[in-house]
Parts: C-alpha cells; structure tokens; sequence
C-alpha cells in the first residue's frame, strides 16, 4: 500500500472495515439451527501520519496475531481473513471465547509487546458492538509520545506535529527491512516471485504472453497470488520470534507450517489453484533460515542459510505435517522414485546456490542485462532440477525435454543469439504435450529473490 492514501482512500478503508466486521460478526446461515454469532478480533495499526504502513508494519501486526493466539491457546479460533488497505496491514478472527475474556486477552498483548502501544486489538462481542476497556476495569491506552491516556491526548491535540508518527516510526524500525535481515529476504523473494511471473517467454508457464500449460491460471490471478506473499513472509518472521529481541526465538515449525497452509488457501482464492505451493515451501524455508540466522547474530548470507535450510527441512519431515497431503509432486516422487522440491530443500537448496545464481551472475556480469540473465538461470535450473511437475504431468520423456531444452537455451545464450523465437515455439510445443515446469519455476523465484538482495551473498 503507498504512504500519503488520500482521506477518501482511508475513508472507504474504514467503511470496507466495518461492513466486514458486521458481516463476520452476524449469525451465519438462518433459521433455529444456525450457528450462533461469533466473537471477532479486528487486529490492525494505529500508526499516526500520512504513512500508515512504515517499514516494519506486516511484521509488527502478525506478530501481534500470533502473540494473541498464545494468549487465547485454550480456546478455538479461525482467521477469517488478512489483508492490507489505505490504513495499513490488518486481520480479522473468530474466536471461541466470551467477549470480556478475549478483550482481556488482548489488552494484555497490546501492554505486554515492544510494540503495543501501535498495535489495536479490537474485539467485538456477539452483538457486533465494540468491547470497552473501561467497561472491565481495564486501564487505558496509553499515549504514544507520553503516558497520559492515549484518548485525552488525542482528544486535546497535545501531540499535533509529526512526533506521533516518528515515535510509531521507531517503535516499528526494529522489525523492518533495515534492521532484519529476514524481513529484506521476504521482500526479495516477492521481487523474485513478480520477476519469475513477468518474464516472457517461458516454456509452458504462465507469463505475459499467455497461460503457458496452464488453463487453470491467468497471469492476473497469479500476479494477485504474488501480492499475497508477504501476508505469509510477515508471518513468518513474526512466529519465528527474529525481530523480536525479548523472545527466546525458535517458533514451532507446526505454527510456521499452518501459516503456510494459510497462504495456499488465500493463493488458492485469488488464483484458482495452488498457483505458488512450491515457492510457499522453498521460500518460507529461506526466511525461517534467516531468521534463524539472524537470532543466531550470523549474516543472512548463503553459506549461513543453507545449512539452516537443510536443517528445517529435516525438521520438516520429521513431523505429522509432512505426510498431510498427496499432491501431485509427491505422487510424482513416489511413482518415479524422485526427490524433486523436498530433496532439493533437504540438501540445502543446490540447484538454486549452486546453479542457478552462478549463472545468473556470470551472465549478468558478462552481458549487463538483467533478463537475459534472468533467462540463463532458468536454462540452468532447467537442466539441473528434478521437476516433479514436469514428471506428473508427461512423464520421465517430459523431464527429459526439459532438461534437453534447458541445454540448448544454455548454449542460444552463450552464443549470444537472440532465443525468445525458441522459447515462443518451445511453449506451443510444452502446450500440446501439457507439460510445464512448476519447480523450475518456483526455483527461479529464489533464485531471482537472491540475485537482487544481500543474503544471497557467501
């Protein structure tokens, strides 16, 4: 969302706001039988100025989500849906409390985090009204510059300058991308995400020319599925405790593995299909490693985060996660004796570290063009990763073309020809054969997110 909305913007913000409120708030289904109305959690910012997302906003309001579900562990809850407007990140809850415990909850989150005095948790009972504080016996919110009640101070206009929003500026700092380097990493990887999606043309991939082997997919749905990455990086970060230095760090992976299984639903929603599963799994595994990194006062760099990403990976197939779904790449792996994505994260991520990024670089370095390095890391990866989509839907002759194809780009390229004629023939090609490429792509996401930040560095 852009600094400065204008007030119509934030306006409609608001309304947009309470319509949702209303609606999540309301008895579900009709007659005797339906379900009774639920207790909401409205959790956003209240961050003073033009600028209502600052650097480390996303971050600073999941983390206040997940503190919130700790507090409230004892109880049922569902997230009914996240998201960001002119006012800045936000998300909404049901949850299977009474209205005054829930209140009471949250009042103790918004006092207990380093960031609480910008952090609202608004709950709204049964009757969609506001649950007061005062009606508790809870004490005011304080101010953000002194310790008088936040309302009087707002209410007299002792803070009228810009020194409320340099003060939420500051609060906020901490978990922002100059200060966490897991923060600057989720933020690459949406860069390389939209990168990936916008290269044009890649064989049986969604891109600007068409939906590749993928009738499922536009390249709108999948660019709406892009800008909900950070949704899910936020979470991340906020449940692997790196931006926070008064927690001891470490989140479940179980936590960390559920938010990923938010992202897919909400990727599903606005794309129609799993569109970036893959790169959920891949690049949630780099920020966890940088976070870890991060706590561990080591540099984001490669050769920190790829043992952390083994590690996690490990860790990963160690629990009850795991085996929770059979998708089509782990059909794929077990009919055709692969490893594909999860031996690639396993082995700490080889195809991107050792492959992908140093061909990237040589032919950045020798030709000063950002796309065509773009394209030899994907000839790369094409001849380098075990494609369990390409496996799924064409075969081990389906991987094969890949793979041949992924040479004769390699050679096109450093050559110095001109290869788009090839991928455009390529892609009708893949089309008639319905084959596609899915972890080369999701490969190419990372690899494009590590180019262009600083973790990627040894």
């Amino acid at each position: 969302m852009p600094s400065g909305a204008s007030g119509s913007d934030c306006l409609a913000a608001r309304d947009a706001r309470a319509a949702l409120i209303a609606r999540t708030c309301a008895p579900r289904g009709g007659g005797r039988s339906s379900p009774a109305p639920r207790v909401v959690v409205f959790a956003s910012l209240a961050v003073p100025g033009p600028d209502k997302t600052p650097d480390g906003a996303g971050v600073a309001l999941a983390g206040g989500v997940a503190a919130l579900r700790t507090a409230l562990a004892d109880v049922p809850w569902e997230e009914l849906d996240r998201g960001a407007d002119a006012l800045g990140p936000w998300a909404a809850l049901a949850v299977g409390a009474e209205p005054a415990v829930a209140k009471r909850a949250a009042a103790t989150v918004e006092g207990s985090l380093p960031f609480g005095r910008v952090l609202d948790l608004d709950v709204y009972g049964h009757d969609g009204a506001p649950v007061d504080r005062t009606a508790l016996g809870l004490a005011p919110r304080r101010c953000l510059v002194c310790d008088a009640p936040a309302r009087e101070c707002i209410t007299l206009r002792r803070h009228a300058g810009p020194e409320p929003a340099a003060r939420a500026a500051a609060i906020l700092e901490p978990f922002g991308v100059r200060r966490c380097a897991a923060a600057a990493l989720a933020q690459a990887i949406v860069r390389g995400a939209r990168d990936e999606l916008d290269l044009t043309p890649k064989p049986g991939l969604v891109d600007r020319r068409d939906r590749g082997s993928h009738p499922d997919l536009t390249y709108e749905g999948m660019a709406r599925s892009v800008a909900l990455l950070p949704l899910y990086c936020d979470e991340l970060i906020a449940l692997r405790g790196c931006a926070d230095p008064d927690r001891d760090g470490r989140g479940d992976l179980a936590a960390c593995v559920a938010a990923g299984r938010r992202a897919e639903a909400r990727m599903r929603d606005a794309a129609g299909s799993n569109a970036h599963r893959g790169l959920i799994f891949l690049g949630g595994l780099a920020v966890l490693a940088a976070c870890d990194a991060c706590r561990e006062g080591a540099p984001a760099v490669a050769r920190e985060l790829r043992p952390r990403v083994a590690r996690l990976a490990q860790e990963f197939c160690g629990s009850p996660a795991a085996g929770a779904a059979m998708t089509p790449g782990a059909q794929a792996r077990m009919a055709h004796g692969v490893q594909g994505i999860l031996g690639e994260a396993l082995a700490g991520l080889p195809a991107v570290f050792d492959a992908g990024l140093p061909a990237y670089r040589r032919m950045l370095e020798r030709s000063g063009d950002r796309r065509r390095a773009a394209l030899r890391a994907m000839a790369e990866l094409m001849r380098t990763v075990e494609d369990t989509t390409a496996l799924h839907r064409a075969g081990p002759a389906g991987l094969a073309r890949v793979r041949g194809d992924g040479a004769r780009l390699a050679t096109l390229l450093d050559g110095g020809a001109d290869p788009d004629g090839h991928l455009a023939r390529w892609n009708d090609e893949y089309r008639a054969m319905d084959l596609t490429m899915g972890g080369v792509a999701d490969c190419l996401a990372l690899t494009l997110a590590l180019a262009g930040s600083a973790p990627g560095g040894e």
